[in-house]
């Protein structure tokens, strides 16, 4: 939901003392896939994704979503309190359009048929809150595409990511269908550092063999890293590695 090409951090606001540090890079997510992959959801909370239309000094107007998660489990929201949340998200981010993707995918039996969403680098707008003059809202969704269709679940979320970032569209276009060869592996970087790493090939040429091997290689390189700035100069030169082979690179971490 954060991040872009600079691998910022991002601390979600709620309306307790509850908050959750994120660390997102290129083409990462904010939560760990493989280490929880189970029916029952660890740390549920609750996100709301509002389209809102948004009027700056100036004049300008944008139109998008802007995700709400936290543990308050709150679904209605007035402009006033959407605009402290954007006013306190140091990396508040409006997308003119969310995709839902239909690879990788997880198993059904345990995600209720979770698809992942994602929003191309054109499709993403960073918002200077404090150029905001008028704020309409112009409806609601849940945040996850699954087939949940209790509403007293429907808004809930818990393992897994709201919008995958750093994606072309033409990248998101190849992930509506199932790639050629597809290989994960993860491991745990320090004692609350998990990382994953998925690897989705575009590609006919690359054997299934190179691609489970590439996921070890990338992971081992990132499991090397010393720092923050270190591991996001790492997914920059991998990220552009395999892209040009049609291959693309999911990491997945969780920072508590």
């Amino acid at each position: 939901m954060w991040g872009g090409t600079t691998g910022r951090h991002a601390t979600i606001p709620t309306t307790d003392s509850s908050t959750r540090t994120v660390l997102k890079h290129g083409i990462f997510l904010f939560v760990l896939l493989h280490v929880l992959p189970f029916p029952a959801r660890a740390d549920v909370g609750s996100c709301v994704r509002y389209k809102l239309r948004l009027t700056f000094t100036g004049g300008e107007k944008i139109s998008g979503h802007y995700l709400i998660w936290n543990y308050d489990f709150k679904i209605d929201r007035s402009e006033n309190e959407i605009l402290q949340f954007l006013q306190a998200d140091p990396n508040a981010t409006l997308y003119k359009r969310i995709q839902t993707i239909e690879y990788p995918r997880l198993n059904p039996a345990h995600t209720n048929a979770f698809k992942y969403s994602a929003a191309a680098d054109s499709d993403r707008v960073e918002v200077d809150a404090k150029k905001i003059v008028k704020i309409e809202v112009l409806g609601h969704t849940p945040c996850e595409h699954t087939s949940i269709t209790d509403k007293e679940y429907l808004y809930l979320v818990g393992i897994y990511p709201l919008v995958v970032e750093g994606l072309k569209q033409s990248e998101i276009d190849l992930l509506q269908n199932k790639p050629f060869q597809a290989a994960s592996c993860d491991r745990f970087k320090e004692e609350h550092y998990p990382v994953s790493v998925e690897i989705l090939s575009y590609n006919p040429s690359i054997p299934e063999k190179a691609i489970k091997e590439r996921c070890d290689s990338v992971l081992g390189r990132l499991m090397a890293t010393k720092s923050e700035k270190e591991l996001n100069e790492q997914i920059t030169a991998e990220k552009r590695k395999f892209r040009k082979e049609k291959v693309i690179v999911l990491t997945f971490l969780i920072i508590d």
